[in-house]
């Protein structure tokens, strides 16, 4: 179970979460829903280890999470098939090709 129990964070003086306290459960998915700079994506980044809150604490995160971020996550200089072997390893390139193919990238694995 993942639990959050006081969390505070703040950017430049100014507090983003401030004494924030939940807790879920170990299965199912998990919507953060609200306003344009509430702190949604800070949440996420302080439960994924990206960012150091100044209180409280967060237990029960899984060895293996994943999130969406907001903004492209490609890598310019590697090709689409290069930017999905960068997540998946080498070693499942026949995977790589399965899932550019199932998103109409078929023939562009070197673009």
């Amino acid at each position: 179970m993942l639990i959050v129990q006081h969390l505070t964070k703040s950017f430049g003086g100014a507090p983003v979460l401030r004494d924030l306290s939940f807790s879920c459960p170990e299965a199912g998915v998990l919507y953060v829903t609200g306003p344009s700079g509430c702190g949604k994506t800070t949440l996420l980044r302080c439960i994924a280890g990206l960012e150091r809150p100044e209180g409280g604490t967060i237990t029960g995160v899984p060895d293996r999470i994943a999130y969406c971020f907001q903004e492209d996550r490609l890598l310019p200089w590697r090709t689409a098939l290069g930017n999905l072997e960068a997540v998946l390893g080498k070693a499942r390139h026949a995977e790589a090709l399965q899932w550019l193919a199932r998103v109409g990238l078929e023939g562009a694995e070197e673009k």
